[in-house]
């Protein structure tokens, strides 16, 4: 297990003074800063705005979302609350963006409300700054919100999932499999398996004829072998009420553009030296509307159902959306 010297250690000087001024500013904590969010509901199909299904999800809405703020981008990781209401994500600049998910009458996907981007802290309570902000993917375990990092591969526990930003984060000990690995192809998708366990998986990680992923308890870490075919790489991952994992996978090409995949993995064959190969539930690709999918969140349904949203990565680019889509996954 490799624990490392702390992001800050290896900065440069003039990123530390930068980041000294941050704090300075913020008062040594991180402050929220409420943005306007503007929203543009999007349909499932392009070519069929009628259309609702695909595979065994049902569309139930979604939006996309641009801001004037030039913080606001990058979303790479998603949580949402047990109620389906309050929505916290990472970008990969570092920083925390807050939402409360508003619904219409139906109960399909409205919008948002009191969005706000808050300054990642890092083990130092200095606002992170590159290569050690790029924040990829979030899951909570026992009520503590876990953050995974690549270019700078390591895993943090922040406070609890309403306010992660009020606790100086844990750097917490990866295998060196993780922490030495591709600088853009570590840690992409991790999920509790709902015991305190987590599964993650890595988008650039080779294992045999598939790719890495790891169970990890303490410190251990216990390997196994995720299937890979088509081109789709994971990027999100989701634990069900059951206990199945929903894992999510892109592809891009420059004469497709971009893909998603979903996949569902029984809880069953989730286990030290399995080879996951799970089922396919769903795929996005044009006409579907779909762009750079990196988040994936569920939340439990009182009839045995899940709502599944699925949020995209622009890259702070004009090419690219910020997408925010619910689905129902039936049990």
């Amino acid at each position: 297990m490799r624990h490392g010297n702390g992001p800050h250690c290896t900065r440069h000087w003039a990123s530390c003074l930068l980041a000294a001024a941050l704090c300075a500013v913020l008062g040594g904590t991180a402050i929220a800063d409420p943005i306007e969010v503007f929203v543009t509901p999007v349909p499932l199909d392009t070519a069929d705005p009628a259309r609702n299904t695909v595979g065994s999800i049902t569309y139930l809405g979604g939006v996309r979302l641009r801001s004037n703020n030039p913080s606001f981008g990058g979303l790479s990781g998603l949580w949402v609350g047990p109620t389906g209401h309050r929505a916290v994500a990472v970008t990969d600049q570092g920083a925390w963006f807050t939402a409360t998910i508003a619904y219409d009458e139906d109960r399909r996907l409205l919008g948002l409300a009191d969005t706000a981007i808050t300054a990642m802290l890092g083990i130092d309570d200095l606002p992170l700054l590159p290569p050690w902000s790029d924040a990829e993917s979030i899951v909570v375990s026992d009520g503590r919100l876990y953050v995974a990092f690549e270019r700078e591969n390591r895993l943090y526990r922040y406070g609890v999932p309403d306010a992660p930003w009020t606790v100086t984060p844990e750097w917490l000990p990866l295998p060196e499999e993780i922490a030495a690995g591709p600088r853009n192809g570590g840690m992409e998708a991790i999920t509790d398996l709902g015991d305190g366990r987590l599964l993650a998986f890595s988008e650039g990680i080779p294992r045999g004829d598939g790719l890495a992923a790891w169970i990890l308890e303490d410190d251990v870490a216990a390997k196994l072998t995720l299937t890979s075919k088509d081109g789709f790489l994971p990027t999100g991952a989701a634990t069900l009420s059951n206990g199945d994992v929903l894992l999510l996978e892109r592809r891009f090409s420059f004469l497709g553009g971009f893909a998603a995949r979903i996949r569902r993995i029984s809880r069953a064959d989730i286990a030290p030296g399995a080879v996951l190969t799970g089922e396919e539930i769903a795929t996005l690709m044009p006409p579907l509307t779909t762009d750079n999918f990196e988040a994936l969140s569920v939340v439990p349904l009182i009839d045995g159902g899940s709502l599944v949203f699925l949020l995209s990565d622009d890259n702070f680019s004009a090419l690219q959306r910020t997408l925010l889509l619910m689905f129902r996954l039936s049990e």
